[in-house]
């Protein structure tokens, strides 16, 4: 199959607009949560930029909220941040890429501050770093630095799509 192993079977959702862009970045800003549902389903151990809850990483109490009104889990349950691959050098002495949020990355003190819903309490992060060159995450490239400009931070926090009791959402329905 077109994708395989990246991509499941589940139904495509589409490709975000730039205009649609625009307004979740403004959305964002103004601390609204956000579904974020384009494209295929990724297939993997953490949203990849396809079927995710988003939020502005540079709100404090972020995290808080959307584990205990959206996620329904744990207080203490950490989320990570995506962050554009070509930002990962204002954010951490470890430039390496991360696509797949499976390192705890430290976070640089200076910068730490600024994401507060996504740095951890020994000063590490799960980034997910997105590559600029992707086709597959065209549109969530932009909105990374749309925020970027809004902010001052092209960053969000990005979890999965989904709340403690369920798999990540698979079809417009559900979302």
């Amino acid at each position: 199959r077109d994708g395989f192993p990246f991509w499941q079977a589940d139904e495509d959702g589409g490709v975000a607009r730039k205009a649609t862009i625009s307004k979740v970045a403004e959305h964002l800003r103004r601390g609204k949560i956000v579904g974020w549902f384009q494209g295929k389903g990724e297939i993997g151990p953490r949203a990849l930029g396809h079927r995710s809850i988003l939020f502005d990483a540079t709100i404090d109490g972020g995290k808080e909220y959307i584990n205990s009104e959206v996620k329904k889990r744990e207080f203490w349950r950490p989320f990570a941040p995506s962050v554009l691959e070509s930002a990962m050098s204002e954010i951490s002495d470890d430039h390496r890429a991360s696509p797949y949020m499976l390192r705890a990355i430290p976070v640089r003190e200076s910068y730490s501050p600024s994401i507060p819903s996504v740095v951890h309490l020994d000063g590490t992060s799960r980034l997910q770093t997105v590559n600029e060159h992707s086709p597959q995450l065209e549109m969530y490239c932009e909105l990374l630095r749309q925020m970027g400009r809004l902010s001052g931070r092209p960053v969000l926090l990005n979890t999965s799509l989904n709340d403690s009791s369920g798999p990540i959402i698979s079809s417009t329905a559900q979302a």
